[in-house]
């Protein structure tokens, strides 16, 4: 799947798809992902909807459980997707 261009709302919605795919692939439940972030099932499962993004430290955190192994390249990268108000950063 390629990255989207332009809308905030098709980022967020491509990165609540890649993050939720990772985190299938890598035969991992919502509670053990919920409990690495110490967050809850209800947060993990918001990510996943594309109703809220990741705190930065929690998308690194998940893409280490994932087995992501360039998970430093795309949290810098997505880190720097442009938020609503277009300033940049999570928003």
């Amino acid at each position: 799947m390629s990255t989207p261009a332009g809308s905030p709302t098709a980022l967020k919605w491509w990165i609540a798809y890649e993050l939720r795919r990772l985190r299938e692939n890598s035969g991992l439940t919502r509670d053990q992902a919920a409990a690495a972030i110490k967050g809850s099932v209800q947060n993990i499962g918001h990510i996943e909807v594309g109703r809220s993004l990741p705190k930065p430290l929690e998308l690194d955190k998940l893409l280490e459980i994932y087995g992501v192994p360039e998970r430093a390249d795309c949290s810098r990268s997505c880190g720097r997707a442009p938020s609503a108000g277009g300033t940049g950063g999570w928003g």
